[in-house]
């Protein structure tokens, strides 16, 4: 009903019928009254009879007069689309029953003895017979070349053109009338998809009818035609309906084509089947067939993008198809992915001199795709080689999380000068929590509590909690680091703070912290018994406190929480 619904409505939109509303009406009470009978209608003009098209002749347009009110339901061969155009019948691409059970070349000699009668007049009737046969075989370029022949056939034969460059190029010439008939629900609506590079984003379309002609071909152009709809499909967003596609060939005994493997791939990728995804593009990678380079693309940037190993030997196979493929369009995308597989497997080196034999632009894109490669994959060394060798001005432009990460790891293997001087060229607004945090830890590592302070401002969290009471304790703050170290749950650290705060009795130590029994040792006071005279029994009293102290103090360093060498230290 939808459907019907919006086909009227377009219909009578393309016929003049439905006119936009001016404004808003007005009020009743303020309508000025018309007298209707002061009004003389005319009489209405007879309605234009419908012209009757010749035979065999594409019918695009419909002349009507606005009487024509859509009211019934159409015809199937009446059948339009939203934009207006009649939707070709299917009788018209019966693309199946165009050729015969002889022998091509049969076919093909017959049809050309035909081609010219006397004084090489051409004979259209057997000129569009053989354009067709060469559609039914899938030669887009002979059959253009048929067509072409004569005027009247280029005129009214513009749908077979644009078929025979879907054949020729892959896709229909810009003006061709099928990109209007997409939603068209005869079979006209697979070519129409395949005429544009991409569905496009603006619509909802409908694969069913295409599937459904798509499985009325010859096998021969299934091979050739499902993988293009697939991908096409697939890249609308429609990954069920991309797989249905490909199934008209997987139920044949045949062995896939590779660019059917290839959607394959594709589509598992879209379904997060990495290793599937994997497996697959590099099986046609390895066939060395027409679709192997594009695979061999795509097998690259997945396993970048999943964090996997490439092979030197596959870096040497994307290499050697580069080379081959200099001058053809796939050829930038090759070089890019031979860099990336350079580096991926672990080739910095030659990684970074190939970038630099690239255009300016895109060798400064592949130079930030690199170090980013390097921070997350290289080792230690080869990290350390490339970057502190290079200024702080070769990266600044680096994308912002790229230098977090750049300055993280420096950070993780002890340079936090370096990693501060990466992280400066960062504006810290708007705040970022990744980077704030991050330049804190480092101005803590490089003892500069305030600044510690400063870029944690506005940034909230346990972690931020954390970082902000151990840059009070470094600052000497240890009351305010206790409280912090409180809220945060950090009761360890909440005790040390304490004990190292001028007052800490306020803190209240318990006595079950290591530091409890030495704060009651200091809170003891020192007195001497009455009951003990002489300088004898109150030497010895004084041992034994003495002797307790120490015993307390040892304790308190050989507590794991302090983690305090007593190697060297005698009682």
């Amino acid at each position: 009903m939808q459907r019907r619904l919006t086909r009227e409505l377009s219909t009578a939109t393309t016929r003049g019928l439905l006119t936009p509303a001016p404004g808003p009406p007005l009020p009743l009470g303020r309508r000025a009254q018309v007298d209707l009978s002061a009004i003389t209608l005319p009489d209405a003009p007879p309605p234009i009879p419908k012209p009757v098209p010749p035979d065999d002749v594409v019918n695009n347009m419909r002349v009507t007069s606005s009487m024509d009110v859509p009211g019934i339901a159409l015809k199937a061969d009446d059948a339009q689309s939203l934009s207006g155009l009649t939707c070709p019948a299917n009788t018209s691409l019966d693309i199946v029953n165009w050729a015969d059970n002889r022998p091509f070349h049969q076919q093909t000699g017959d049809l050309r003895r035909e081609l010219y009668q006397e004084f090489d007049h051409l004979n259209r009737e057997a000129a569009l017979k053989l354009a067709k046969l060469y559609i039914h075989y899938g030669f887009g370029a002979e059959a253009r070349q048929i067509l072409l022949l004569d005027d009247e056939l280029r005129h009214s034969q513009k749908m077979l053109l644009d078929i025979a460059s879907i054949f020729e190029t892959g896709i229909a010439p810009p003006d061709s009338m099928l990109h209007a008939l997409m939603d068209c629900e005869t079979d006209v609506a697979l070519w129409a998809m395949l005429a544009r590079q991409d569905l496009g984003v603006e619509h909802t379309v409908d694969p069913r009818p295409a599937l459904l002609s798509l499985n009325k071909l010859p096998i021969h152009l299934r091979n050739f035609l499902a993988p293009a709809l697939s991908r096409r499909l697939l890249a609308h967003g429609d990954a069920g309906a991309a797989a249905t596609a490909l199934r008209s060939l997987e139920r044949l005994p045949a062995t896939l084509p590779s660019s059917a493997k290839l959607a394959q791939a594709e589509i598992a990728l879209d379904e997060g089947h990495v290793e599937k995804a994997t497996d697959g593009l590099a099986d046609v990678a390895d066939d060395n067939a027409e679709h192997s380079p594009e695979a061999l693309v795509a097998l690259v940037d997945t396993r970048i993008a999943a964090r996997q190993p490439i092979s030197p030997e596959t870096a040497n196979l994307v290499e050697a198809y580069a080379k081959e493929l200099s001058q053809t369009e796939l050829g930038p995308e090759l070089r890019r992915a031979h860099v990336l597989a350079l580096a991926r497997s672990g080739q910095f080196d030659n990684a970074f001199a190939g970038s630099k034999k690239l255009d300016v632009e895109d060798a400064t894109k592949l130079q930030m795709r690199l170090f980013e490669e390097l921070t997350a994959s290289a080792e230690d060394v080869v990290f350390l080689e490339y970057v502190l060798e290079r200024s702080p001005q070769d990266f600044t432009k680096l994308p912002k999380f790229q230098k977090v990460a750049l300055a993280a790891r420096l950070f993780d293997l002890g340079f936090a000068e370096q990693a501060q001087t990466i992280l400066s060229d960062i504006a810290d607004q708007p705040r970022s929590d990744t980077r704030q945090l991050l330049a804190a830890r480092i101005a803590l590592d490089l003892s500069q509590p305030m600044r510690a302070q400063a870029e944690l401002i506005e940034i909230a969290g346990e972690e931020a909690d954390l970082l902000r009471a151990k840059a009070k304790q470094m600052a000497g703050a240890h009351a305010e680091a206790h409280d912090l170290y409180r809220l945060a749950n950090n009761d360890e650290a909440a005790v040390l703070a304490a004990w190292l705060a001028d007052d800490s009795e306020r803190f209240a130590l318990s006595d079950n912290t290591i530091f409890g029994p030495v704060l009651a040792l200091s809170d003891a006071a020192v007195a001497v018994p009455p009951e003990v005279d002489g300088m004898l029994a109150r030497g010895e009293a004084a041992l034994t406190e003495s002797s307790a102290a120490r015993q307390t103090l040892l304790d308190l360093l050989q507590a794991p929480e302090l983690n305090v060498d007593l190697t060297d230290v005698t009682q």
